[in-house]
């Protein structure tokens, strides 16, 4: 019998086909629907033609064979044959601006830039970002003080715009407007494919194209004025010439560090209050012991994450532990369930922020783990640090199931998180 006669199951299937369309009760929490998934096996073949990678073990494992397991985003997914030629032409350009981004690069091409980029996140670079990214914190706690009732998300997006923004030494303004430009080009990135509006096509050409025009100037006004580069810039521009960017893998480069960094970062935060808020017994542990926080945030990553899932495609016919997966199968990893398979972590389903052992795959995992990770750990713990100190009667203002998750099974996070702040003990 094949793999496909083994493992498909189409009540499952149409589960999946809902949850991926934006089924809102399923998104309300996926978690069920993962763990029929996991008893599937290594992969359950979605439809026939999908695998769909849900346990840690499995997961991991292709991971670690990236020879054979690549990052691939074709244009196919546009559906080209039913467009006009010049919208084929802006898919051909939205496609090549992809190609320019760490997270789709392979082999020597993705070496080379990577190689580059971290060295704009040394250690000791983000370490020194602490006691700047406290002051920011404050601050916007403060302005958040003046009211009884907050929307969370509002501080969660705006302050890893601010920290990054600093950290990239850009004005703040120009990282709103790359934000912008970086949501439409992640709109077209769906993992379901298929007739994507036009409208959303042509938005994200404009993304990219904005993207592109910015970041030569930028780079420009670098070049002309050495003594004004800061220390992110000089890391990307002051390579090694073996290693030298080029003017678009730079804006590549810049345009996903500031999109996956915010992204991720304002939904990581919501979820995570989110979580603490819904579970009473871990936000008192947390107040009572804060020095619990380093290690709430990753049990916290790995309970709620904010990217549920990523593909790769299979280079050639490859087994992934006893599965074969033919040549260009599209493996969908599941991130989300990945952190909650019982086989790596006991009690899988249960927040604890004491859990010693963490290894979440919430930042990716092997030569495609995120290279902003330390930053994103960094503004985490600072946040909840702040929170149990200044507003550690802080609660829910409306009931939980009045809240909305965003309609992107990929991305998960929240619209919008009222939360009643209470008394503020103020700054230390």
């Amino acid at each position: 019998m094949t793999t496909l006669e083994l493992n498909t199951d189409r009540a499952l299937d149409a589960e999946i086909e809902a949850f991926l369309a934006g089924d809102k009760a399923t998104l309300q929490n996926p978690y069920a629907l993962y763990a029929k998934i996991r008893e599937k096996g290594t992969a359950y073949w979605y439809k026939g033609e999908t695998p769909i990678i849900s346990r840690y073990a499995d997961a991991s494992a292709l991971f670690r064979d990236s020879a054979h397991f690549q990052t691939y985003r074709g244009k196919e997914r546009f559906d080209p044959d039913r467009l006009s030629g010049e919208d084929r032409a802006k898919v051909d350009d939205i496609v090549a601006f992809e190609a320019l981004q760490m997270n789709e690069m392979n082999d020597e091409h993705h070496r080379r830039v990577r190689t580059v980029a971290q060295r704009a996140f040394p250690p000791n670079r983000i370490a020194a970002l602490k006691d700047q990214v406290q002051t920011v914190v404050d601050d916007y706690f403060d302005e958040m003080a003046q009211n009884d009732v907050v929307d969370f998300m509002q501080f969660a997006y705006k302050l890893p715009l601010t920290v990054v923004s600093a950290f990239m030494g850009l004005d703040r303004s120009q990282i709103d407007a790359i934000k912008t430009w970086g949501d439409s080009i992640a709109s077209v990135k769906p993992f379901t494919g298929g007739k994507l509006p036009v409208e959303k096509i042509r938005n994200a050409h404009e993304g990219v194209k904005a993207t592109q025009a910015y970041v030569l100037e930028l780079i420009d006004e670098h070049r002309a004025n050495p003594d004004a580069r800061t220390d992110f810039m000089a890391s990307l521009l002051d390579s090694e010439e073996s290693d030298k960017l080029t003017p678009e893998e730079m804006a590549g480069t810049i345009s996903i560090i500031i999109y996956a960094g915010h992204e991720s970062t304002t939904n990581q935060l919501g979820n995570s209050l989110h979580a603490l808020l819904t579970h009473p017994d871990q936000w008192a542990m947390l107040k009572s012991q804060p020095d619990l926080a380093e290690n709430a945030v990753a049990e916290l990553l790995r309970f709620n994450t904010p990217v549920q899932m990523m593909t790769r495609r299979a280079v050639e016919d490859t087994m992934l532990n006893d599965v074969m997966i033919p040549k260009h199968a599209r493996p969908l990893i599941l991130y989300g369930s990945v952190n909650r398979d019982e086989a790596e972590f006991a009690d899988a389903d249960t927040l604890d922020i004491t859990r010693k052992k963490v290894s979440h795959m919430s930042f990716g995992f092997g030569v495609h783990v995120c290279i902003g990770s330390a930053l994103a750990r960094l503004e985490g713990r600072t946040v909840f640090e702040t929170l149990v100190r200044r507003f550690p009667d802080i609660e829910l203002a409306v009931d939980p199931s009045e809240l909305v998750w965003n309609s992107h099974p990929v991305f998960r996070g929240l619209g919008s998180l009222p939360v009643r702040l209470g008394q503020d003990r103020g700054r230390t």
